[in-house]
């Protein structure tokens, strides 16, 4: 009986490396790197895939605040032009 052990986090990368570059399935790629458990395998795909999607999701959000400040910026600008128009007007 194997006793339970902690893989390395680039021992989970190359075997998520290895699943997305072949054709082969979780427990092809368990037997390649000597894993009783191919479901180890599909564990750590679904784990990379969130981080994957948590970190696209923060890119977007972050993509978002920009677009919104310099919507603001441009707002307050034409708002100071406007301003502006109003002073010239009045001096005229």
């Amino acid at each position: 009986m194997q006793q339970n052990q902690k893989h390395f986090v680039q021992f989970k990368l190359d075997a998520k490396e290895l699943f997305q570059k072949s054709d082969l399935s979780y427990r092809e790629v368990a037997n390649i790197f000597n894993m009783n458990n191919s479901a180890l395998i599909a564990s750590w795909m679904h784990q990379f895939r969130a981080v994957v999607s948590m970190d696209s999701q923060k890119r977007r959000d972050v993509h978002l605040s920009c677009l919104r400040k310099m919507k603001s910026k441009i707002r307050n600008n034409l708002q100071l032009k406007q301003s502006d128009r109003i002073n010239v007007e009045r001096i005229k």
